[in-house]
């Protein structure tokens, strides 16, 4: 391989090096090459306070980016007139510009030659994006002997690509992370707004919730109690709407806490359960629920979370069930590694009150909780729509079922949250986020949360929403 070039190849695959590094070894490579004093990267741009003087025509600045220059006569970010400078006659040849010796350049004067002692040179147009950027030139103040080989402007042509591709790249770069900023900055805006207003909304609602409760232990005509019901079960709807808009902005804007004390699983179970037995009890539905005997039935979590997921998988399975029952069933896998277990819920919740300490001897367990039921299923082709934010499965389902289509996006984030993963199965067909050894049931409607790792799940042939999660338990806590 000729020697320039791959000097230059080594200078620009260096990516432990800045682009500045790299560009002075760019230009001090092109100095020693073609035997001249200066080497020079320049940005042209419009002179606006100049233009503006002139009234009439366009002035162009001349920019030093980076320059080798002896004696450092020539320093970084000075700015010339574009007319007293070669780069003009460059940029305007649209192709290398070259001479051993001004006197035989065949170029009428320039004032640079006045503001600049150039003799000899060599210099290329920088292209970004379409545009030119600015030029790429080498000179000295003295003439050359040996004219200029084919393989020196090769040498330039290669030096400008690059640089310029690599500008190209940071430009690109910044306007992305500057995009990305604004799409944050808006999404924080937007979930601090979400946030500020339910909390705004919701303490009026309350007190709407509180004094129809009591107006309804008061004497009322049938007539008003069903006018005030209706006050109330719509007030009731609406705190829930809300109520879930505040934890969507609080996932979306990274504020929600998980917390970790010790609870009792099966009243977790029952408390979800009580919140629906009227509205099954509405559509003659059966609940039910099994625990598996090698459950453990204390276990240290977020328990107000872990029964806001399954109030959703709950909510839902009654909705679209018409006819049969909805069965929560719990089984449970210890795991051993109780060391390994500990750092990732350390990891997760660094220093947060109430979190393990890995000083304790402590049982970790991979917990199932499956909602079983006998609804309608998911069509295939609805499936992806499933875990979107304000998403239906269907139009026609959101008119005759209602809901915010926020639960399952809820509920999938704090699964997230706790470590695991959910997806859905059903009908044939899987959407979410399965493990890798997920294996489709035919029959089996779910939606299953597990941990980051892969652990076989056992499942019953039963339509039914599911999730599986890590808990543990410390001896020294509740023994």
């Amino acid at each position: 391989m000729n020697l320039p070039l791959e000097t230059l190849y080594q200078i620009t695959s260096g990516q432990e090096f800045t682009f500045e590094t790299r560009l002075q070894a760019i230009l001090e490579l092109g100095c020693t090459k073609f035997g001249l004093e200066y080497g020079i990267l320049s940005q042209v741009k419009i002179d606006h306070a100049l233009s503006k003087e002139d009234g009439q025509e366009e002035h162009y600045s001349y920019k030093i980016i980076a320059v080798i220059a002896p004696n450092q006569s020539i320093q970084k970010q000075q700015i010339y007139k574009l007319e007293d400078t070669f780069c003009q006659v460059t940029i305007n040849a649209k192709q290398p510009l070259y001479f051993e010796s001004i006197k035989f350049s065949g170029l009428p004067f320039c004032p640079a030659h006045s503001i600049f002692p150039i003799e000899a040179y060599m210099g290329t147009p920088v292209i970004v994006e379409g545009e030119v950027y600015g030029t790429l030139c080498f000179w000295s103040s003295q003439a050359l002997s040996e004219p200029f080989q084919a393989v020196d402007r090769d040498l330039l042509k290669l030096m400008a690509q690059w640089i310029g591709g690599e500008i190209e790249r940071q430009e690109t770069a910044s306007a992305l992370a500057k995009a990305r900023d604004q799409a944050l900055a808006a999404t924080r805006a937007k979930s601090e707004f979400l946030a500020t207003m339910s909390h705004e909304i919701r303490t009026p609602m309350n007190a709407v919730i509180g004094m129809t409760g009591l107006l309804l232990d008061t004497a009322l005509t049938p007539m008003q109690q069903d006018f005030v019901e209706t006050i109330r079960s719509s007030s009731d709807a609406l705190l829930s709407l809300i109520n879930d808009i505040l934890d969507f902005s609080k996932i979306e804007s990274g504020k929600l806490d998980l917390e970790n004390h010790p609870f009792y699983l099966r009243t977790c179970i029952e408390e979800s359960l009580d919140l629906l037995v009227t509205k099954a009890a509405s559509k003659n539905l059966d609940l039910a629920y099994l625990i598996d005997p090698c459950t453990p039935t204390q276990i240290i979590g977020d328990m107000a979370r872990l029964r806001q997921v399954l109030v959703n998988l709950l909510s839902n399975a009654v909705k679209f069930t018409d006819n049969g029952e909805v069965v929560v069933s719990v089984t449970a896998e210890k795991i051993n590694d109780s060391n390994i277990y500990s750092a990732k819920i350390q990891e997760k919740q660094p220093g947060k009150e109430g979190s393990i300490n890995p000083t304790l001897s402590c049982s970790f367990y991979k917990i199932k909780f499956a909602v079983q039921d006998t609804g309608i299923g998911i069509p295939a082709n609805r499936m992806d729509r499933l875990f979107k934010s304000f998403s239906q499965v269907d139009s026609s389902i959101n008119r005759q079922y209602g809901g915010t289509g926020l639960g399952l996006a809820i509920s999938k984030r704090l699964a997230e949250l706790m470590g695991g993963q959910m997806w859905v199965e059903s009908q044939g067909s899987v959407a979410g986020d399965p493990p890798v050894n997920f294996k489709i049931e035919q029959s089996l409607d779910s939606f299953c949360l597990l941990d980051e790792d892969d652990h076989k799940t056992e499942k019953n042939n039963l339509n039914r929403w599911g999730f599986n999660l890590l808990f543990y338990r410390c001896y020294r806590v509740l023994f």
